[in-house]
């Protein structure tokens, strides 16, 4: 009898602890789905987020963008749209809070603009929930991405912004820190973190490297000190920019200003092999400038181009650089991947051209945003305040030896020849 139930307790025991753990398995693996997120790629190198606003809860897909000021939807009287096949309706929402003078906003910004009134509805993104999120509906749009509109995932650089997306998911308690992980995996996928990173970012600062936030506002910005035009890493040839870098995962190519065309076309498509004025021309859409040259012209492996923040070259290979896009009756084209913009603000963009390269972090805590992954290289041993203090050391070093040694021997020279 002893034994029965020995056995009875035993089996008990070993039942119940096995189901606690799979209990606790599963609430493990469901607390980390709730903060991570899939990305929908809608066109090349733009990614969209499902998520619903309003109550009754509707859905939209949403282009994630850490550059755009708001959040916007396409309304119902969207007569200038681009698309309008799924709107926001906002009689329908009982969740809706209008201003007592709803302003009517335009939006501008390097895809375009949008137009429309400032409300304010709830957002839900899997099991976050953001209340009274400040949209805007708009009535005319020339976005051309096939998305709903666009969720801003901005710089929260007042922490008592209730506007921000991140503040209300940190004031809410959803979220314990007010940080954004992206990893664009391929052109057909991605993957949103909302307020973590992978355990291995964490565990690995060898393949880990940051740059501070640089100006305060509402962008997910650095300062981009340098540009390298080859693949030699010598620091001293490179190019002195002292630009704000902003991260948009709203674009796809990289838009620096029109001023620097001239330093792209001398310093690196000019240094091609065989490269003449007929190699690549120059248009204007829209109050963008491109680059196209010729396919048959690149049919080489060429340089690297390297953007230096924070004593880190990050990299961007020769053929990423450029894209198929025109052929005419004659000749086929390739669109350059770097566009300039009309602007008198010393500011680029980088979309993900550049982002995809490495997994970001966008960390409002540390205000700083991180890149893991191989591909760069450091310099920061030319850039940081030891390497400066000590080329000064040796220039006068050689200073001084100059006056002790040399002038002596000039004026004993001299001196021998009287």
């Amino acid at each position: 009898m002893k034994f029965f139930l020995k056995f009875f307790y035993l089996t008990t025991f070993y039942y119940f602890s096995f189901i606690f753990i799979i209990i606790l398995t599963i609430s493990n693996v469901i607390s980390v789905e709730q903060d991570s997120f899939p990305l929908i790629n809608i066109s090349p190198g733009l990614y969209a987020l499902q998520l619903s606003i309003g109550y009754p809860q509707h859905d939209f897909l949403l282009l994630v963008d850490t550059s755009s000021k708001f959040t916007w939807v396409r309304g119902t009287n969207c007569t200038f749209c681009a698309y309008t096949d799924n709107i926001y309706d906002e009689e329908a929402s009982i969740s809706v809070i209008h201003q007592d003078e709803i302003p009517y906003t335009t939006m501008v910004d390097i895809k375009g603009s949008v137009s429309g009134n400032i409300l304010y509805d709830d957002i839900k993104i899997g099991d976050f929930y953001a209340t009274k999120v400040e949209m805007l509906v708009a009535s005319e749009d020339e976005y051309q991405e096939c998305a709903d509109g666009v969720l801003s995932l901005k710089y929260p650089k007042d922490p008592n912004d209730v506007r921000n997306i991140l503040n209300k998911l940190f004031k809410s308690g959803f979220i314990k820190n007010k940080i954004l992980y992206f990893n664009f995996e391929d052109e057909m996928a991605g993957n949103l973190r909302i307020g973590n990173v992978p355990d291995y970012i964490n565990d690995n600062n060898k393949n880990y490297s940051t740059c501070y936030i640089h100006d305060n506002n509402n962008n997910w910005n650095c300062l981009l000190t340098h540009l390298l035009l080859d693949d030699n890493y010598n620091f001293y040839q490179a190019n002195v920019i002292d630009a704000t870098a902003i991260f948009s995962t709203g674009l796809e190519k990289i838009y620096v200003p029109r001023n620097t065309l001239d330093l792209f076309i001398n310093n690196y498509f000019k240094t091609f092999p065989d490269y003449d004025e007929k190699s690549c021309m120059t248009k204007t859409i829209s109050g963008i400038h491109q680059i196209y040259c010729l396919r048959n012209f690149l049919n080489f492996k060429g340089p690297s181009i390297h953007f230096i923040m924070n004593g880190y070259a990050y990299r961007i290979p020769f053929d990423e650089l450029f894209e198929d896009v025109y052929t005419d009756s004659y000749n086929s084209y390739k669109l350059f991947r770097i566009e300039f913009y009309e602007t008198e603000k010393n500011e680029w963009y980088f979309g993900t051209i550049f982002l995809k390269q490495y997994e970001v972090v966008f960390d409002a805590e540390n205000k700083e945003i991180g890149f893991y992954g191989d591909n760069k290289h450091d310099l920061t041993k030319y850039t940081n305040e030891e390497y400066e203090v000590y080329c000064w050391y040796n220039t006068i070093s050689v200073i001084l030896l100059f006056l002790v040694i040399i002038i002596p021997m000039i004026y004993d020279v001299t001196h021998k020849m009287k």
